[in-house]
């Protein structure tokens, strides 16, 4: 199985990974924001079920075509950049609303929350090429069972990434009481999340592969 000195050196770095602010955070505390904490669950549990998708799928082999094929990549690269663009002028367009719940969203249900998050994790081909890249580096082949040891490495990052998602809901009431002094504020903190989620975007269209 796994050995300890492999365990030794994966969770540290598991841990500087979700603790790094990236799309996953910023798009969690921002629907948080706006539609409270069951939203944030909602979008936290969709992320950490496209991560569960993904590191299942590099564990069965499935996102070598990632590595592969190019059309396939840029593909889902493209998708993936423009719906954090997108989701970025919809926390830019917000910023114009004096609540929390943007207009029209008001009426969203977590099911709508929860897709929104398992599409913004799908979408990203960097995550599937990490747990492809990455994770075999911790395995030791020696002891067999490498899909299984993939599938724990996965299941780790998993547990971590719910953690930190998690305090990232849990501290959003804070944040929004903050915010609900001050209608600057809470239109700064809009315009920030949104340019955030369109750099990341921009980042993700043009890297290479």
């Amino acid at each position: 199985m796994i050995s300890a000195t492999a365990l030794a050196l994966y969770v540290p770095a598991v841990l500087l990974m979700v603790l790094t602010p990236g799309p996953a955070i910023f798009f969690t505390l921002n629907q948080s924001l706006a539609h409270g904490r069951r939203g944030g669950f909602a979008t936290a549990t969709g992320l950490i079920s496209g991560t569960i998708i993904l590191f299942t799928c590099a564990s069965l082999g499935l996102t070598v075509i990632l590595r592969a094929s190019a059309v396939a990549y840029d593909l889902l690269k493209v998708a993936g950049a423009g719906y954090l663009v997108y989701l970025g002028i919809r926390a830019i367009v917000a910023a114009r609303d004096r609540q929390f719940v943007a207009a029209g969203d008001a009426d969203s249900s977590l099911l709508q929350h929860y897709l929104r998050g398992l599409a913004t994790e799908l979408l990203n081909p960097k995550t599937a090429m990490f747990y492809l890249s990455v994770l075999p580096q911790f395995v030791n082949r020696a002891a067999g069972q490498v899909t299984l040891q993939m599938l724990l490495l996965g299941a780790i990052f998993a547990v971590f990434a719910a953690g930190s998602l998690t305090v990232v809901t849990l501290s959003s009431s804070r944040v929004q009481a903050t915010l609900a002094a001050s209608p600057r504020v809470q239109a700064f903190s809009r315009w920030a999340t949104g340019l955030v989620l369109i750099g990341f975007g921009v980042r993700l269209a043009f890297e290479r592969k």
